[in-house]
Formats: C-alpha cells, structure tokens, sequence
C-alpha cells in the first residue's frame, strides 16, 4: 500500500516537473506576440473578446484587479500573475472585481486553483470580492468559491492567531491553508467533503483538530512540514487518516480517545499519543428491571446501576441505591439531572438516605406513575408513605382523648422529652396542623380548649 502511494508521489512530482518545463517554455511565446501594458497589468486579449491578466507590474500596496482594460472585461487572471513582480513582498491587500471567473496557466488556459496565484504574495493580510461576482467570495478576508462552501485560499500574512473553518465549507482546495505566518490554532465547526492536495502545509499552527472529511483519498496528507505543531485533536467521528500526514512535523502528539480510529491509527505509525477524556454529553438512562430513569449531562460511557435494598426507613415502601458507573466505578453526574422513580404507591415522598445517617426530603413532584426530582449526586433514595394525622392526636399514639390535652399542655409550658426534644415537632407540618385547633398558625391555650371541646363532642 505504501509503495503504491510512493510511486503515486514521485510520479505526480514527475508531472509537475514536466509540466513546470513546458511552462517555461510555452509562456514567451504565447504571450510575446499577444501582450499588451498597461500602467500596471500585462495581459492578453482571449478568444471570447475578454481579457486575462498575466501579469503584475504596479507598486501598489493594495492591488485591484480591475473589472474593465480599454473598454474589455476582464475575466481571468494568470496563476503567474504576481511571480516575476519585485513589489509581490510589498502587496499586503487584493481586490478580486466581479468578472473574474477563473485563474488560468497562460499557456492553454487550464484551470488552476487561485492558491496558486495567490501564494506568490507573502505578505497578503485580506482578499476581497466584490458582492456582485458570480464564482468567487470573500469574508474576513479569506476567499471562497460563491457559496461558501469551498475555502479557497487563507492570507500568508492573516494576522488572526486562531481559525474556526466554518459549518458552512465542506471542501478545502489545494494549498488552501498554507505558509500562512501567524495562525496558531486551526478547528473545524463540522465535517468536510473533500480535501484538496497539500490543503493545510508548511503552517506555523501549533494546535490544530483534525478535519472528519468522507473522502479517503490516497492522494491526500494534511499537517505536513508544520515544524510548530505539537498538538492534533483527533475525535472519535475521524475514520480516515494517511500514511503521509504528519510528514515533516516532527513535535505532534495526536490526542485521541480510547476505542477509536485515531488511536489505531497512531499505535500504527508509531506516533506519541495522549488519551481524552470524552466531554460529558446529554443522555437518558433506563433501568429495565424497576423502569427508574435519568436523564441529564454526563459521560458518554456513563451507566446507570439500580440495586432494590431492604426498606430500612420508617414508613418507606421502597428503596433503591440510585447510581452511574463506568468500567465499574461509581461517578457522578457532570450537572444537575432528572430522576424518575416508577410506582403504584401515591402519597409519599422521596428522602435521599445520607451517608451520615440523616435523610433529605427531595421533594419530589408524582406525575403520570412516577415520582419525579432533581438531584447533582445519585444515592440511595426511598419512598416514604406519608403519615396519616388524626386531628387533636398531639401525642401520635392514634388516639384522641384527654391524655392529648395533657400532653398538649406540658408542650405549651415548654416541657421536653428526655433527649431534650420538644413534645411537639413544630417543623413537622402535617403534625402542627393537626394540633393546631383554631387555624391561627401557633399553639397556645386557645387550642387545648378548641380539644377538650372536640373530646367532648365526640364522646
């Protein structure tokens, strides 16, 4: 496979090279007998009565191509264009006027990628388009195809340290992103289509993604003789990587995740590697056996593990230890999620039974057979049947006599149980209310005697 590639490589140079000499000598004779100047374009009058650029030979700082010489459109500029020019280094800004259509070799008219043109200017800072151009576009000065969804050339000299490749652009054309000084870090917001030879090549990136694109090309190596770059994040949807890319930056360190294309292929080619951790993520859970639900933010390899325990608490009618695990260690949620407990049993609420021996109500909401709550730790959770409180019952023994009164009376005098407690759990609202007789949110005289006339009544 690799030797396949290798004689691919040279033969492709061995193209080049050929056609690099038919250059040379094909360009003078086509264009001395056809050139004409002006102040600052050579160019050439084309079959279709148009005019191609061939050649700059101004002094301008910032360079437009015009739209009209001598009363004829210009439509094509010559991937030579700015190669013999001196002032090239000196060029930091070039307007593109809304009849290009094209950028040519002179000699035949064969395509070329403005890259190609382009690259000559070492210094460029910005592209711009005009609005009203039909193949080409511009935004924040890097040019594209019109609907942007083609990166065609990224300044050498963009000052911007960091560039997100849009959702928008599925295609990277040839030398694309390349020689450019300043950038330092390259991500991609989605994945690409296709990648052109040489797209991302002799950078000063230092931290970079690598692109998730569909087609895998042989032909194709990105990150080559990128001498800065030391880190590639490599995620889990990636599927295809080459034998080339890489080549000639020599301080990478592929982060990877574990179980993934990224990390074979690294193991494969013998590159340092370290593994992520993944980015926790929405998910929902189900327990099979008691249909218990989470659903919130967590790791993607979290599972969710329910143990049915031994009712422990007082009144509870059931009892689960609530957790998430991974490669069977117990973690906790990355956020606060929702937990659903399925059950027949209504009027209770769930305590989450601590670690230290206390118990939370979690206040948990009983909609369409589940008691509903949120929690930021899973733990062991029970359902609690709510007690039922006879009214007047101030002494909770079930029944209402006279003995209430007295036990109601020694609260009032601020009597205690043995443990220091009061008679009456004030807190408890269920019980307050129940011996609370005149509704006026206090227990005082005025409520023994709304008992005795209960007891009374009753009897």
């Amino acid at each position: 496979m690799k030797n396949s590639k290798i004689k691919k490589f040279f033969g492709r140079t061995l193209s080049v090279i050929l056609t690099v000499f038919l250059l040379v000598g094909a360009i003078p004779i086509a264009e001395v007998s056809a050139t004409e100047k002006t102040d600052r374009f050579e160019y050439i009058l084309l079959d279709d009565g148009t005019i191609e650029v061939t050649k700059y030979i101004g002094n301008d700082i910032n360079v437009v191509i015009p739209e009209e010489i001598d009363g004829k459109i210009v439509t094509k500029i010559d991937a030579f264009c700015f190669r013999n020019n001196d002032n090239r280094f000196n060029i930091k800004n070039i307007t593109i006027s809304k009849n290009i259509n094209g950028f040519t070799y002179s000699f035949n008219g064969e395509k070329s990628e403005a890259s190609g043109c382009l690259q000559e200017l070492i210094n460029l800072e910005s592209i711009v388009v005009d609005k009203n151009n039909q193949i080409y576009a511009s935004e924040s000065g890097i040019l594209f195809n019109k609907d942007l969804t083609k990166l065609l050339y990224y300044p050498n000299h963009k000052s911007d340290e960091e560039y997100v490749v849009k959702s928008s652009v599925s295609e990277l054309g040839r030398s694309s992103i390349s020689y450019n000084v300043f950038l330092k870090r390259l991500k991609f917001e989605s994945f690409l289509t296709f990648i052109d030879e040489d797209a991302i090549t002799n950078c000063k990136i230092e931290e970079a993604e690598y692109p998730i694109y569909l087609d895998s090309s042989s032909y194709l190596s990105l990150y080559t003789f990128c001498n800065n770059l030391k880190k590639v994040y490599i995620s889990k949807e990636v599927e295809h990587m080459n034998d080339e890319d890489f080549m000639g930056s020599p301080n990478v360190v592929l982060y990877v995740f574990d179980n993934s294309y990224g990390l074979e292929w690294a193991k494969e080619h013998n590159f340092s590697y370290e593994i992520m951790e993944e980015e926790p993520i929405e998910k929902e859970l189900i327990d099979t056996n008691t249909g218990i639900k989470v659903e919130g933010t967590m790791d993607t390899d979290a599972a969710l593990k329910v143990e049915k325990l031994e009712n422990t608490f007082e009144n509870s009618v059931a009892t689960y230890d609530i957790t998430l695990q991974k490669d069977g260690a117990v973690i906790q949620p990355d956020g606060t999620i929702t937990v659903q407990i399925p059950s027949n049993a209504e009027n209770c609420k769930v305590m989450w039974l601590k670690d230290d021996g206390t118990a939370e109500d979690m206040n948990a909401k009983y909609t369409d057979g589940c008691y509903v709550f949120t929690t930021n730790h899973l733990s062991v959770y029970a359902l609690v049947q709510n007690k039922q409180y006879l009214k007047g019952d101030a002494n909770q023994d079930g029944i209402v006599n006279v003995n209430d009164v007295t036990y109601l009376q020694m609260h009032i005098a601020g009597n205690k149980n043995t443990d220091g407690s009061a008679f009456i759990d004030e807190t408890n609202k269920q019980l307050f209310d129940c011996v609370d007789m005149n509704k006026d949110g206090k227990l005082s005289v005025a409520d023994v005697t709304a008992l005795q006339i209960q007891i009374s009544q009753n009897n």
